[in-house]
Order: structure tokens, then C-alpha cells, then sequence
């Protein structure tokens, strides 16, 4: 299976597409409202991708907790449902501290350590490759599949023909 791990914000819109459609939606809208946030042009690209290469598409936006996202992808043309989306690994935990008060340590694990946690949930992936626009702590091994963007820019052309060529 080969993969694709799809960030969204600086991917699938850019600065000047923001620039146009404000206020951004609130996470809480619909369905229907929310596809506001999502530049249709680069879902086109997004879909090139998959039909050039068999891959799925793996969310790994921060949006990956709402759950609204797949259906939203999908109305701005996603081709195919989403394989899922990484896990969000994020822990709390609580305890008191030497002076008695109750105190919560909040644990979180890079964006990279929660890919190589869902390519260790999936075995059998045989290409993987990682288009987002931030650095969100890439492995050194993993920073030779990210395809980095840019909010100024978006997903382009070329960032597409890098994928395709991560994913053969």
C-alpha cells in the first residue's frame, strides 16, 4: 500500500486564497460551510496524485480532529474517501506536586512520532510520503519523504510531481 499523509492548511489553500474568503469558518459549522476552508483547485492535485499513483490519503492536519473532516474533503472533491488520519497523541496527566497542589503535565508527541505511530499501527505500507507545510519535528529518516510547501503557495504542480516520484 503506499500512502500519502495530507496536511491542510498551507497545502490545500494558501495566503492569498485566505486572504479572499474571510472570516474563516468556525469548526463548529457544517459540513456544507466548513468545504469554505478548502481550495478545490488543490484537491484537483491532490486527486492527480492518487490516480497517478494508487495511493491512499491518510489525514495528518491538526484538523484531523474534527469529525466532520472526511465529509468536508469529500464535498470539495476529495476523489476517494480518506484511509484515516494519524492518531492525536496527546496525554494529560496529573499529580501532586511537592508542595501538595494538584498539578496536570500535558505530554504531546510530534507530528512525525504520530505518523510513525500509524505506520507502525498499519504494516504492510510500502511508500509513504508527507506533504505539509510546517516542521513539525520530521525524523531525520522521515525528512526524505516530507514534500514541504508553503502557506505563501500552496500545493503546486511541482509539489505534486515530487509526491508521484516519493510514491513509485
Amino acid at each position: 500500500m503506499k500512502v500519502l499523509f495530507m496536511d491542510v492548511d498551507g497545502v490545500l489553500n494558501d495566503e492569498d486564497w485566505w486572504r479572499t474568503r474571510s472570516p474563516k469558518p468556525d469548526p463548529r459549522h457544517p459540513p456544507e460551510i466548513l468545504v469554505k476552508n478548502i481550495d478545490t483547485s488543490r484537491v484537483i492535485l491532490i486527486n492527480e496524485i492518487v490516480a497517478r499513483t494508487g495511493c491512499e490519503v491518510v489525514l495528518s492536519s491538526a484538523t484531523r480532529s474534527n469529525p466532520l473532516m472526511p465529509e468536508v474533503l469529500l464535498l470539495a472533491g476529495l476523489a476517494k474517501p480518506l484511509l484515516g488520519a494519524i492518531p492525536i497523541m496527546q496525554f494529560a496527566h496529573t499529580f501532586r506536586d511537592f508542595d501538595g497542589a494538584e498539578r496536570t503535565l500535558w505530554i504531546e508527541k510530534t507530528r512525525a512520532e504520530e505518523v510513525e505511530e500509524w505506520l507502525r499501527l498499519n504494516p504492510g505500507v510500502e511508500a509513504y510520503a508527507v506533504v505539509d507545510d510546517q516542521d513539525h519535528g520530521w525524523a531525520e529518516a522521515m525528512e526524505s519523504r516530507l514534500v514541504r510547501t508553503s502557506m505563501a503557495t500552496g500545493l503546486t504542480q511541482d509539489h505534486v510531481e515530487a509526491i508521484v516520484e516519493l510514491l513509485r
